[in-house]
């Protein structure tokens, strides 16, 4: 259990306290409100920037501890991909969610653009679940602009001072714009520039993640209901571990069995190897390989 007390102090069920930025602590108070509005009832998005190991993830399960007090929702929900984002998010209301999508940078440019269309999609249709959602990345640039700018709620931007772990500066979604659009434009990173409050948080994943009933979504879909650290660093391996694997889908899979029954029979024609190999623009090895298809048709 999480308490907010003295205003901008958290203390957990062990009597430990930690000091809140005020600033940010009023900024958790208005999402709060909106959260537990009825009418309009709409999502809230903060975005949590940094370089791997900076302390993105602390700080997003920090944010949703606050919420947890703030608003007495007890269904936590940590995942590693859209996938089972979507899935989780989809399923019930009222729900404070981390997606701590690990190691973007490592896809291809398609899988990026595969990925942000999806994203569009899903948080289009389901803004009006009353979910928060913390996202954690490296590069807020790489996401759509509409989620980056139009639907978050301000971004929180972990210091890449390996010295100066857990401090962060905002930058409020009035701004969001023009720090994106300086990197579009310019490749300009003005996080400084527009800047409008900073803090430092505590470490508190390793001491307090076991404590507050978070449940963890793995990238193959199975929940650990008030997970461990452990159970938590585990999957955040085995997501990692999936960065850059293509996932096809069935419409894809059945063009492939198609060109492969094609080029089986294309190699198999009554021509001179090299001839046919030559006129199709196709080395003779190649060929060979087409005769080695076995289609896994009845």
């Amino acid at each position: 259990m999480v308490e907010i007390v003295k205003e901008n102090y958290i203390r957990y069920d062990d009597g430990e306290e930690y000091a809140i930025e005020k600033r940010f602590m009023k900024k958790m108070i208005g999402i709060s409100k909106r959260l537990n509005s009825k009418k309009p009832k709409l999502d809230q998005m903060l975005i949590n920037e940094g370089k791997p190991g900076r302390g993105k993830t602390n700080t997003s399960i920090l944010e949703l501890f606050i919420l947890k007090a703030l608003t007495k929702r007890d269904k936590l929900y940590l995942v590693f991909d859209l996938v089972n984002l979507m899935k989780i998010a989809s399923r019930e209301s009222d729900l404070l969610i981390d997606w701590d999508e690990p190691g973007l940078d490592s896809m291809s440019a398609d899988q990026v653009n595969n990925l942000n269309k999806d994203m569009r999609r899903f948080f289009i249709m389901g803004r009006m679940m009353g979910h928060f959602y913390a996202i954690n990345y490296t590069k807020f640039y790489k996401f759509p602009e509409d989620i980056s700018v139009d639907r978050a709620d301000g971004m929180i931007c972990m210091n890449n001072n390996v010295k100066r772990l857990g401090k962060w500066h905002y930058i409020p979604p009035s701004k969001m714009e023009k720090l994106y659009n300086d990197y579009k434009k310019r490749h300009e990173r003005n996080y400084h520039k527009y800047t409008k409050y900073r803090g430092n948080f505590p470490e508190i994943m390793e001491k307090h993640f076991s404590e507050l009933g978070i449940n963890v979504v793995g990238v193959d879909g199975k929940e650990y209901h008030n997970a461990s650290y452990e159970i938590y660093n585990r999957e955040k391996h085995k997501a990692i571990m999936e960065i850059g694997k293509k996932k096809e889908n069935k419409a894809s899979l059945k063009w492939k069995e198609k060109l492969g029954d094609l080029r089986y029979k294309i190699s198999n024609l009554p021509m001179e190897k090299e001839t046919l190999a030559a006129a199709l623009g196709v080395s003779s090895s190649r060929l060979r390989e087409w005769k080695k298809y076995k289609s896994s048709a009845p």
